[in-house]
């Protein structure tokens, strides 16, 4: 039977301490910040040669840390899937254990996966939620049984026994209002998803509602969620009207990128005739032309959930700042 690789053995082998052993297999803790590269990659190679294996089952909640974290996230879209294989990246090489999933924004999906974890046995749940209305039951089961639930959502999401981690919606749809009428636009509308139930796509659109509402020389053209391209190009045809809004607020950087496709088809010139925004700030190399958006701070959501699942306390709410990203799709001057 192999024999089993201790904390002694290690640093024995490497010529370091216990000590910095255990701030190279506890990278998150913030006491090991006085250990050296040298030492570190002394004790990783020892680590190496002896194949070292973390034991899994020391990492329990109880001691503040876990083993097995399932993720479910809304959709399977670029976004979406940055933002699950991030916060997966960061757990892994914490050591965790990550089933990653995604419910399409469907209510039943959702459910189905949220059981499949139960039964898995997870240690903490991440999840970014269809909707506060849907498989409340089964996010008690998830509390009751001491596991831990993350929500990704807007701060309307969470319940007072869970913890968050968000971005700030209101932030976001502020900053794109205020840069717009710097830029001399007056008329705005939002533009959101028709072929998905997504709590999202209703919570952008009321923030940017509100954020329009606090100017007193701006005017809201209204919401319109659109299901396909050919929807898409009505729209677009509608753009011509002289009542027509000046910027659009779309949901994501992918609607806004079909937005100005579809503006094109109509030859309304972008940002000439018309401004469009998104938000995600997730680069794609397809689209027409780079895009006046919200950049979310993923890498730093995936930081902050890894923060609150080393800390006993429940109930901790992180909100992360999105940055506004000048494009070409926007009059990008004062006026």
């Amino acid at each position: 039977m192999p024999k089993r690789i201790t904390v002694s053995m290690v640093a024995e082998r490497a010529g370091v301490s216990r000590g910095v052993v255990y701030a190279v297999l506890n990278p998150e803790k913030k006491t090991n910040i006085g250990v050296g590269e040298e030492k570190r990659e002394a004790v990783r190679r020892v680590l190496d040669e002896l194949g070292y294996i973390p034991d899994m089952s020391a990492r329990a909640l109880a001691s503040g840390r876990t083993s097995r974290i399932g993720i479910l996230m809304s959709v399977y879209k670029p976004v979406g899937m940055r933002i699950g294989a991030t916060i997966q990246e960061a757990l892994t090489n914490r050591s965790y254990a990550v089933l990653l999933e995604y419910h399409q924004s469907s209510p039943e999906r959702e459910r189905e996966r949220l059981k499949l974890f139960f039964a898995h046995g997870i240690d903490a749940l991440v999840i970014s939620r269809t909707s506060p209305e849907y498989n409340c039951d089964l996010l008690d089961r998830f509390l009751e049984a001491g596991i831990r639930v993350i929500s990704l959502g807007d701060d309307d999401v969470t319940r007072p026994e869970m913890d968050s981690v968000a971005f700030d919606s209101v932030s976001e749809m502020l900053e794109i209002v205020r840069h717009a009428e710097a830029y001399g636009y007056r008329r705005m509308a939002y533009l959101g998803l028709a072929d998905q139930l997504d709590y999202g796509v209703e919570i952008r659109g009321q923030r940017f509602r509100e954020a329009v509402a606090r100017y007193e020389d701006l005017m809201y053209c209204g919401s319109e969620r659109i299901a396909s391209f050919d929807e898409l190009l009505r729209y677009a045809e509608r753009l011509r009207r002289p009542d027509a809004p000046e910027l659009v607020a779309c949901f994501n950087d992918e609607l806004a990128d079909s937005l100005v496709k579809a503006l094109r088809i109509k030859g309304i010139r972008v940002p000439d005739d018309i401004g469009v925004t998104g938000i995600d700030g997730v680069p794609d190399p397809m689209f027409a032309m780079p895009l006046t958006t919200m950049r979310l701070p993923i890498r730093e959501m995936a930081e902050a959930v890894c923060e609150v699942l080393t800390k006993p306390e429940i109930g901790q709410h992180i909100v992360l700042q999105p940055k506004w990203i000048s494009g070409a799709t926007t009059r990008n001057s004062c006026r």
